[in-house]
């Protein structure tokens, strides 16, 4: 097996885990040696390896002071390196959980002080499998062992170890090995041993393995027997998909392209080849968000990018650099957002591929779409300021004490030219339009009665207010609509309306100031010399409003 043949035998060969290994070769080079370590992280990593290499190099005859590395050639290096050094002890924990093992193999062992080497070194593997008591039995020793004694622990399950242990241990957390990382091993291997492979083979490999450097090798040693069949002869991207499942994330970048080039066709038919293929669609979904979601970190810092994204190789990571160079990060906040919700959508429909073609749609669209929508959005706000300003223009300035306040109008009707109508042509019909709202909207004849018709101008009819809650209610859409709709129908033409506020407004002299016109009920003439009549205040603030009221509608105050 390569991973056998090619395991790394000094610091120098192990790939990745710097920041291991240098902390180590440092306490090695000053003789600070540590008396118990924890070696903790994913399978096939590197933790056994690393501890065999740390356990020859410390006993290596030849290494000099200031140095951190094994020589490889004294006859302790050889040994280490055959598996032969009766110094150097594995023990694996999953075959020796009970207390008695540990007393008869670890504890009873290293009262003994090593052969011929500097350091008696236990490698426990798999040491979160040991039993309680076996990890109290052996806690004392890992405490406070003999100057000639080392201990490496090593676990897959770090959560497993009891906290009594792992206190008393130098604790090195190792990390999965990077795509980049396990394709230059690989080249490395292949190198060795004359074979010519393809490039994308091996980063497809490496993508394969999931980070774990021995699968990648057992990987590699199938591909070769399948596809190296005669001397010189290439192994190809073909041969290799025999072995290894055939990647999709090519397909999911060129996916990613035609969406962000609005070609729609292509990427349905992409995605329909996927399904003739055979593909998983959903698991095609999660390399497609993936995918995004690196882009979209590179394009927050490369440095998250880099830590917290997944590796695809060389060739993939030019495409991607090309692609993302004219996508900004909210257009792959979207994207992801309607991939992810198509995800989920995938069994929601009889035809498979359904949820993805209509998100592709949505999005291979929506670009026009905004665009259509800001340019008629543009044009609206253009007619808007241009009304704005005529109105401003043409409204007929009041007395100094008036403050104007011309709002936008939010209705807009044409101007019609077939009469010209003056304020006395609308006051003389005022009545009439207060009679027609007061059967739809009671409340806004009221307020209406509370106004006075000031100018008209151009079709444009400003009415001035007293009260800014009164205005506000006017400005109301709805209620401008229905103003609007009734002043055409009494009116035979379209009028604008526009409001101004002010403060000092005399309602009682408004000219649609009219006296009660509703009859009394009978038993209300009868006694209405009965009821004493409450003189109003027209000088106090708080009654200003009641006055008003009073006034506009020709009422009185009863007890």
């Amino acid at each position: 097996m390569l991973y056998r043949k090619y395991r790394p035998k000094n610091f120098s060969e192990v790939i990745s885990q710097n920041h291991i290994k240098i902390t180590i070769q440092n306490q090695i080079k000053t003789n600070k040696l540590g008396h118990a370590y924890l070696f903790c992280g994913p399978r096939a990593v590197g933790k056994t390896t690393l501890s065999r290499i740390l356990a020859k190099t410390i006993n290596c005859q030849n290494r000099e002071n200031n140095t951190d590395d094994a020589c490889n050639n004294c006859s302790v290096c050889k040994e280490i390196n055959k598996n032969l050094g009766l110094d150097i002890i594995e023990i694996d924990a999953a075959s020796h959980t009970g207390v008695d093992n540990v007393r008869e193999n670890i504890i009873a062992m290293s009262q003994i002080a090593p052969t011929h080497y500097k350091y008696k070194v236990f490698i426990i593997d798999e040491v979160h499998m040991l039993s309680t008591q076996a990890f109290n039995a052996l806690l004392k020793t890992i405490e406070e062992p003999p100057t000639y004694i080392v201990f490496i622990l090593c676990t897959t399950e770090i959560h497993k170890v009891p906290l009594t242990i792992i206190s008393r241990c130098q604790r090195f957390d190792f990390k999965k090995i990077g795509v980049l990382d396990i394709v230059k091993k690989l080249e490395t291997i292949t190198d060795k041993e004359n074979i010519k492979i393809e490039k994308n083979v091996l980063e497809s490999i490496a993508r394969q393995s999931g980070g774990h450097m021995r699968d990648a090798e057992s990987l590699l040693t199938q591909i070769i027997s399948i596809g190296y069949t005669q001397e010189n002869e290439e192994i190809t991207m073909d041969k290799a998909n025999l072995i290894i499942s055939k990647s999709s994330i090519g397909e999911a970048i060129d996916l990613i392209k035609y969406i962000f080039q609005k070609n729609t066709s292509k990427a349905i038919r992409l995605v329909n080849k996927l399904v003739e293929d055979g593909i998983d669609l959903k698991l095609f979904s999660c390399e497609l968000i993936e995918i995004l979601r690196k882009i979209m970190l590179a394009k927050t810092s490369q440095d998250l990018a880099q830590n917290l994204s997944i590796e695809l190789g060389e060739n993939y990571e030019k495409k991607i650099s090309e692609i993302s160079k004219n996508i900004n990060a909210s257009q792959l906040v979207n994207l992801i957002e309607k991939l992810n919700i198509a995800k989920h959508e995938l069994n929601k429909y009889s035809i498979p591929q359904l949820a993805l073609e209509l998100a592709i749609i949505e999005l291979s669209t929506r670009g026009t779409q905004n665009a259509q929508h800001n340019i008629g959005q543009s044009m609206q706000q253009t007619q808007n300021i241009k009304h704005e300003a005529r109105n401003i223009n043409n409204i007929q300035k009041p007395n100094n004490q008036i403050a104007q306040q011309p709002s936008k109008p939010i209705i807009q009707q044409p101007n019609i030219q077939s009469e010209n109508l003056t304020i006395e042509s609308i006051k003389a019909k005022w009545n009439v339009l207060l009679n027609s709202i007061q059967k739809t909207n009671p409340s806004v004849s009221f307020i209406l009665r509370a106004c006075q018709p000031q100018g008209m101008h151009s079709s444009q009819l400003t009415l001035v207010f007293k009260y800014k809650f009164h205005q506000d209610q006017i400005e109301r859409p709805e209620i401008k609509s229905l103003i609007i709709e009734l002043l055409q129908k009494i009116y035979g033409q379209a009028i604008a309306i526009n409001t101004i506020l002010n403060k000092d407004l005399e309602i009682n002299n408004a000219p649609n100031a009219q006296k009660q016109t509703t009859q009394q009920p009978a038993q209300d003439n009868i006694n209405k010399d009965k009821i004493p009549k409450k003189p109003i205040e027209q000088n106090s603030g708080s009654n200003d409003m009641m006055s008003d009221i009073i006034n506009t509608f020709g009422g009185r105050v009863i007890n």
